[in-house]
């Protein structure tokens, strides 16, 4: 693209306009349609070539008004993008970032429609097709990333501000506008909100058996609590729940004071996040946007009046990641700072004690620390080594064991290879072997596989696993597992991507399902014999409540509002901000998504497919990972 710089305006400008058509053409061009006889007549359908010519007609667009629009704007934006000039190495860089954007846009398409790839690779006119619509779609993400690049740069070039004085009467009043603006939607959805986890984590308080308890080695009578959902939350939620029967008669007045209290606390997390960028000289009106946009955005206020252990895992992660960002932006002097390791320290407990893979995301960041950082490598040992020390071996190992909490099953490491096998044993059951399912069986119930078996969601698979399998039977099933995954590796990638592909799919919105608090236990409280538990909201408000799930999910499907939102379009928003630091030459603040980055990892290898709640620490930091992106260097970093 870069070459039209050389060329003439009207060379050029016609070059723009084939172009443009043709990613117009590309983009709006179906990949799922099909010849069938209800949409076709009187053609032979054994010859390939009537029916590969029938099927790219059906898979254009006939809306003409919408298509010469289109094509004409694509053109305009080419021919601008073409005058772009960036270094060869950037140049490649956004090619690269292009390529892979389309091809993953591309596998997801297919994978809505098939939960396979067969509408990328499954006939040669779908190969045809997916290529069309995948250059087209390169191209513009190619043009539209150097736009965004060279109007980021425009942006990043202006003069650095002097950082403003923080003052308690100023965070009081950013705080208390957070949670004013918030209040309605407490009201409405009084006494909040909440998934199935916490009732599952109330039930454990109460001592009524739940399906997390077959999850573990140990079960009901022996021990109804289990660390499935980290105990420190269920022991906090079951603060609350006893405090509004106890205290009060009614356990949803204990909600409402525990989600009160969460508004609370998420308004002066957000509040000092805000605060720091005063503090590092970004301009007051970025500061005002990204204020405004928690305040109003409802996809935040329906998080605060959630009351479910992920929103604190976020708030947490929130600090740990401005607390990063000013570790890249000392080149790791802050660490000379012992009340900064010590918050550091405080917080990183905190992440632990929300969310049990908490303790892996600190390891990988100690030891990235630890290189990055060489000659504060000792201060950065006292800052993580003691605390996930103490949280191993004293809180999972000590402490959790004496109180008779059930430790995690250990099915939650094994969701990826179970969900392979379930595929497997679906897709070519008369190619497993007898040993093979033998090997199966011993973990689990091979003969209930294919009805257990959902693509997008591993959960019913790896519930069933047999707690009581030993070490033995569990290396006999990965010796299965690898046998037949030399006879069909595809199937075993298809497996992955099928439950992954909703993380990178920029058509996927943020499933935000939190619009009441789950009636799980009404639904499986057959006779009635805990109705004092159950959390209900007023019949009065429940069309208002509809009414605004409904508006929320209409704001994540609005341009520029959705960025904020959209939760496939996150991971492509974090690898571009990784991207324009290298251009800009601020790469020593990669290390500030880190955090984000292993977030989608595990997402990766997890059980459920596009789950808003798995990435809420990215959507609360999203706002101000954006006005960072954007922050002005000062000369105090400079100096650095």
């Amino acid at each position: 693209m870069d070459k039209m710089n050389g060329m003439s305006n009207r060379i050029r400008g016609v070059i723009s306009l084939l172009l443009g058509i043709f990613c117009s053409v590309g983009l709006q061009l179906s990949l799922v349609a099909e010849v069938t006889e209800a949409n076709t007549e009187d053609i032979d359908f054994n010859n390939e070539i009537i029916v590969g010519i029938r099927t790219l007609y059906l898979s254009m667009k006939t809306s003409r008004i919408t298509l010469v629009l289109l094509a004409v704007c694509l053109a305009v934006m080419i021919y601008k993008g073409g005058q772009i000039i960036l270094e060869k190495w950037q140049r490649n860089v956004l090619i690269a970032f292009s390529a892979v954007f389309s091809i993953l846009q591309l596998f997801a398409i297919s994978f809505k429609e098939n939960d396979s790839l067969y509408y990328v690779f499954g006939s040669f006119i779908n190969v045809l097709r997916s290529l069309i619509h995948g250059i087209a779609l390169g191209i513009v993400c190619f043009v539209v990333l150097k736009i965004i690049a060279f109007l980021i740069r425009r942006f990043c070039t202006q003069k650095a501000l002097q950082p403003t004085a923080i003052t308690w009467k100023n965070s009081l009043f950013i705080f208390g506008l957070f949670f004013i603006a918030w209040l309605p939607y407490f009201i409405i959805f009084y006494p909040g909100t909440a998934n199935t986890d916490t009732v599952v984590q109330m039930m454990q308080s109460f001592q009524i058996p739940s399906y997390i308890n077959e999850l573990t080695t140990m079960q009901p009578p022996q021990t109804y609590y289990t660390n499935h959902h980290p105990f420190a939350t269920t022991m906090l939620f079951e603060l609350f729940f006893k405090l509004g029967l106890n205290i009060f008669g009614d356990i949803n007045i204990g909600v409402a004071i525990y989600v009160v209290l969460h508004m609370l606390f998420i308004s002066a997390v957000f509040t000092t996040a805000l605060q720091y960028l005063r503090y590092i000289g970004v301009t007051p009106k970025r500061i005002l946007f990204i204020q405004l946009v928690i305040m109003f955005l409802p996809i935040f206020p329906m998080y605060a009046i959630c009351m479910v252990k992920d929103t604190l895992f976020a708030a947490f992660l929130l600090l740990f990641m401005i607390m990063m960002y000013e570790v890249a932006r000392t080149d790791g002097e802050i660490f000379k700072k012992w009340q900064f390791n010590l918050m550091m320290a405080l917080d990183s407990a905190f992440i632990m004690l929300t969310k049990n893979y908490g303790w892996y995301i600190l390891i990988i960041v100690a030891v990235v620390y630890a290189i990055a950082y060489r000659k504060y490598i000792i201060r950065i040992a006292v800052t993580f080594v003691p605390i996930i020390l103490i949280y191993q071996l004293v809180w999972t190992s000590l402490l959790l064991p004496m109180w008779n909490v059930a430790p995690v099953g250990k099915q939650e490491m094994l969701s990826v290879p179970f969900q392979q096998t379930a595929r497997y044993v679906t897709e070519y059951p008369d190619e497993v072997t007898e040993e093979e399912k033998e090997a199966i069986n011993g973990v689990l119930p091979y003969n209930r596989l294919p009805k257990l078996y959902e693509p997008m969601l591993s959960d019913w698979v790896k519930e069933k696993f047999n707690q009581e399998s030993t070490g033995e039977d569990i290396s006999k099933y990965f010796s299965a597992w690898w046998k037949m995954f030399l006879k069909h590796p595809g199937t075993y990638i298809e497996s992955i991507l099928n439950n992954t592909y909703e993380y990178w799919d920029i058509d996927k919105i943020s499933d935000l399902e939190y619009y009441e608090f789950e009636p799980y236990l009404q639904k499986h409280d057959t006779e009635d014999q805990y109705t004092d538990l159950y959390v209900t909201h007023s019949d009065k408000t429940e069309v208002l409540r509809y009414a605004v799930y409904q508006f929320i999910l209409m704001l994540e499907k609005t341009p520029i509002v959705n960025i904020f939102a959209s939760l496939g379009l996150m991971p492509w928003l974090i690898l571009y901000m990784i991207v324009f630091s290298f251009f800009q030459k601020r790469g020593k603040y990669v290390l500030t998504y880190l955090v984000p980055v292993i977030i989608y990892a595990i997402c990766m290898v997890g059980p459920d497919n596009g789950n808003s709640r798995y990435i809420m620490p990215v959507i609360f930091a999203m706002p101000y990972l954006i006005a960072l992106l954007f922050r002005p260097v000062s000369e105090e970093d400079k100096k650095h």
